[in-house]
């Protein structure tokens, strides 16, 4: 991971969205994973800073570099929903 890219996440979790959005767009990867993470992680930021539309760009960017890397991720999750019994309510 370039120092950038490390930078950027560093300030997304600092709550510092603009800083990570400039060392975001900074970064350059050629691994798709990165890629992938940095284009999620710049539509977050600007998700937060009020850029909707912008920010699902980024996103939809994000999906289009290495859709199989999000479904992958996302297929335990949706196999251990799957899996478990429903919840029950507590009676009133």
């Amino acid at each position: 991971m370039g120092s950038a890219t490390t930078s950027a996440f560093i300030r997304y979790r600092k709550k510092d969205y603009r800083g990570a959005l400039e060392a975001f767009r900074r970064g350059r990867t050629t691994d798709p994973q990165l890629q992938q993470l940095t284009k999620f992680y710049t539509g977050l930021s600007l998700a937060v800073l009020g850029l909707p539309a912008q920010a699902s760009a980024e996103v939809e960017q994000a999906l289009k570099l290495a859709p199989g890397l999000a479904a992958d991720r996302a297929r335990p999750n949706a196999c251990a929903t799957r899996s478990r019994p429903p919840r029950r309510r507590a009676a009133s």
